[in-house]
């Protein structure tokens, strides 16, 4: 039998559990991560960084040989938790709490860290990757969508040329995005200008709403960073309406709740393997 272990029950996070043996590696091969999932101060945290979302969640961190292979799945059956591996996760009911899977939750498997680029599975990482396994959710790209209209209208200001290449953005695009995102990110990622794949700063808006139940911004400057030239020296955009700008980033701290709380909705009675 598959023993599940350290229980919580306190909504948000209504059930906390790892599943399987943490002191070896095999889906979570990273020791430090196996360490944070399972210590009781790193286990508050998580419950603490959730207490302000409006949904309530079933958290289970599967340390199994082979379900890494499920990393950022997104949304699965509930057949598909309890189908014999290799064809499902392969876990017993008997490890779930109450023996199945709670339809008023949000129920998520996490079975690896392997897209975190070795950053520790602490509580924000652990909400940024939530984000990640809903991006196919239509609610999810709703939002995405609309971020980007708004940050695409913010850059237009800055003069900086959209026009997409092929089916995505030019790398000019892409790293003018990066940049606007470090300055204005109130996160430490942005803070630290960790941000270099825009869709990233998505994810990151999300988490930091998941905390805090409301996102902010770095009032924008009339001159902004747009990338590195030759020589890797700075080249700049800049804006006669700052004013405007900063109204849009208004907007969208004002608005945003309405998007996250759609993706929230939608999330309640379903399961995803992360």
């Amino acid at each position: 039998m598959i023993k599940l272990k350290n229980v919580i029950s306190e909504a948000p996070i209504d059930t906390y559990a790892t599943i399987g043996n943490f002191d070896k590696g095999a889906s979570f091969r990273d020791k430090r991560d196996r360490e944070l999932i399972k210590h009781p101060t790193a286990i508050q945290k998580v419950k603490d960084f959730f207490k302000n979302t409006s949904a309530d969640f079933d958290f289970y961190f599967v340390n199994l040989p082979g379900r890494r292979t499920f990393a950022e799945k997104g949304k699965v059956s509930n057949e598909f938790v309890f189908e014999p591996y290799p064809k499902g996760l392969g876990i017993p009911p008997e490890s779930l709490k109450d023996g199945q899977i709670n339809d008023n939750n949000v129920t998520v498997f996490f079975v690896g860290n392997s897209a975190a680029e070795k950053v520790p599975m602490t509580s924000w990482t652990i909400a940024h990757r939530f984000g990640h396994v809903l991006r196919r959710e239509y609610a999810f790209n709703e939002y995405a969508k609309w971020l980007e209209g708004q940050f695409n209208e913010i850059l237009e200001f800055y003069h900086i040329n959209l026009a997409r290449q092929g089916y995505g953005e030019s790398p000019e695009v892409s790293k003018a995005k990066a940049q606007l995102f470090n300055q204005i990110g109130t996160m430490k990622s942005a803070r630290d200008g960790k941000i270099d794949r825009p869709f990233e700063f998505y994810y990151e808006l999300f988490a930091q709403y998941l905390y805090s139940g409301k996102v902010s911004f770095k009032p924008l400057t009339p001159t902004i960073i747009k990338g590195a030239g030759s020589y890797g020296r700075k080249e700049y955009a800049r804006t006669s309406n700052v004013d405007m700008v900063n109204e849009i980033l208004g907007g969208i701290e004002r608005d945003f709740r309405f998007y996250a709380e759609d993706v929230l909705s939608d999330c309640v009675g379903n399961v995803y393997v992360m």
